[in-house]
């Protein structure tokens, strides 16, 4: 899953961390439920 692979990437050089990721997830989410 190239999400997957991004969010591996990001985590491992520090670019976020998991809160991080986890917010945009459920910011995501939510625009999904909307449209």
């Amino acid at each position: 899953d190239p999400i997957t692979l991004l969010k591996d990437r990001m985590l491992n050089n520090n670019l976020s961390n998991v809160d991080e990721l986890k917010e945009i997830d459920v910011e995501v989410r939510k625009e999904i439920e909307e449209a």
